[in-house]
C-alpha cells in the first residue's frame, strides 16, 4: 500500500509523507497481486483518495487492474475518517482505465483500444451516433445540435468525421436545420401585423434560397437609379436576374370586391407597376449593365411578394384564385405570391431536397 499526505494540506497532521507498498505473495513468494493508493486531494474535513489493485503480476504488469477513487468527509479535523462509508465512489475496470490513461497524456489514438476522442456529451445516444459517424456508419435520428456541438469540442473528432460520408450528410442535415430556422422566423413575421417590409428585406437578403436563387452582390444593381433602389436582386443559376420587391404581409389588404366579385387590392396593382418601373430603367442601361456587371438586364422579371391568403367561405375562396390566376397570366414579366405562398413553397422545396439525397434503401446519396 502506498500512502502519500501532504501536511500543508491538513493542519491538524503535521508529519512528513509516508509511502507504503503492499503486495502479497504465493507459497512460491512470486506476487499475487496488490494495492497502490494516493491521496489526490487531502483537506481537514474532505479526502479524495485513488487505489489501484490487480490480481496477479506486479505494478509494472498488472492483471486485471481496477481503480478505485473515493471521496471522504468528515464534521470536523477531530473526529476519525469512516474509511467504510465514502460520500461518493467511482470503480474502473481495465479498458476504462485505459482509456483515461489516454486521456490524461493526450494520446487520443491507441492502438490497443481503437480510435477514442473524449468530448462530453449530453446523453449516451449522441456518444453512440458519433461513434457510428466516425466509423463511417450511417447514423439515423440525429439530433444535429447536440452532435455539432460536441464536435467542436474536438478538432480530431471533427476532422475525422468531416472525412467521411457520414460527415457530408451531418453538413445536410445541419444546413437543413439552420434553413427550417429561416422559414420559421419568416412565419414568425408573416404573422406580426407590425412587421414592415425592412424586416422582411433583412431576413430574406441574407437567405435568397428561399426564392431559390443567389443575391448578387453588386451594389449597382441594387441602386438601378438615383431615385430607384431594388429590395433583393436576385440571380438564378442560368445567369437571369429576378427583381424582388418586398411589401407588407399581415398589414397588407390584397382583396376587394367589385361587383361582387373578389379581385386584387389597387395596393397589389401600385406594387405591380413599381416593379415594372424598375425593368423599364433596367431595360434603359442593358448596355451599361452588360459592359459593367455582364449581365443581360433584358431578361430580368420581377417577383412582388405582397400580403397573405385572405381568410374567405370556399365558394369566395375558388372565385379569388381564379382572379389571382388570371391577374398573373397577364402580366409578362412580373409575377405576384402571397408571404404565406412563398413561405409553403419554400418548404416544400427544402422537403423535396431532403428526399433527393436519399435513395430507396434509405441511403444518402
Amino acid at each position: 500500500m502506498t500512502t502519500t499526505e501532504d501536511p500543508q494540506d491538513d493542519p491538524v497532521k503535521r508529519t512528513p509523507a509516508k509511502t507504503h507498498n503492499h503486495a502479497p505473495t504465493g507459497n512460491d513468494g512470486a506476487p499475487k497481486g496488490g494495492t497502490n493508493e494516493v491521496n489526490l486531494s487531502y483537506g481537514p474535513k474532505v479526502l479524495v483518495k485513488a487505489r489501484t489493485s490487480f490480481w496477479s503480476g506486479d505494478a509494472d504488469n498488472p492483471r486485471k487492474p481496477s481503480l478505485e477513487i473515493r471521496k471522504h468527509s468528515r464534521s470536523s479535523a477531530r473526529f476519525a475518517w469512516d474509511w467504510n462509508n465514502p460520500t461518493w465512489c467511482v470503480t474502473l475496470n481495465e479498458e476504462q482505465i485505459t482509456k483515461l490513461r489516454a486521456y490524461l497524456n493526450g494520446d487520443f489514438i491507441s492502438e490497443r483500444i481503437g480510435h477514442y476522442f473524449w468530448v462530453q456529451v449530453d446523453d449516451q445516444d449522441t456518444a453512440e451516433a458519433l461513434q457510428r459517424m466516425v466509423d463511417g456508419e450511417a447514423a439515423v435520428d440525429l439530433d444535429v445540435e447536440k452532435i455539432t456541438s460536441a464536435m467542436s469540442l474536438n478538432d480530431d473528432l471533427l476532422t475525422a468525421v468531416l472525412d467521411g460520408d457520414q460527415g457530408r450528410t451531418l453538413m445536410r442535415l445541419k444546413e437543413h436545420d439552420r434553413r427550417s430556422d429561416v422559414l420559421d422566423e419568416l412565419e414568425d413575421l408573416i404573422e406580426d401585423p407590425k412587421t414592415v417590409e425592412q424586416d422582411f428585406q433583412d431576413l430574406l437578403q441574407v437567405n435568397p434560397w428561399v426564392f431559390g436563387g443567389e443575391v448578387s452582390r453588386s451594389h449597382a444593381l441594387r441602386n438601378i437609379s438615383t431615385q430607384d433602389q431594388i429590395d433583393i436582386p436576385i440571380v438564378r443559376g442560368d445567369g437571369s436576374m429576378v427583381i424582388v420587391e418586398l411589401k407588407r404581409a399581415k398589414a397588407a389588404q390584397i382583396k376587394k370586391t367589385d361587383h361582387e366579385y373578389p379581385v386584387l387590392s389597387d395596393g397589389v396593382h401600385t406594387a405591380v407597376q413599381q416593379a415594372e418601373r424598375y425593368l423599364y430603367v433596367l431595360d434603359k442601361k442593358v448596355n451599361d449593365l452588360q459592359i459593367e456587371q455582364q449581365f443581360d438586364a433584358r431578361r430580368a422579371t420581377a417577383l412582388v411578394v405582397i400580403g397573405v391568403w385572405p381568410d374567405l367561405e370556399d365558394s369566395e375562396k375558388k372565385l379569388f384564385e381564379e382572379s389571382f390566376r388570371i391577374y398573373n397570366s397577364h402580366l409578362a414579366r412580373v409575377q405576384v405570391i402571397t408571404y404565406d405562398s412563398l413561405l409553403a413553397n419554400a418548404r416544400r422545396l427544402l422537403d423535396l431536397g431532403d428526399e433527393s439525397t436519399t435513395t430507396d434503401d434509405g441511403k444518402s446519396t
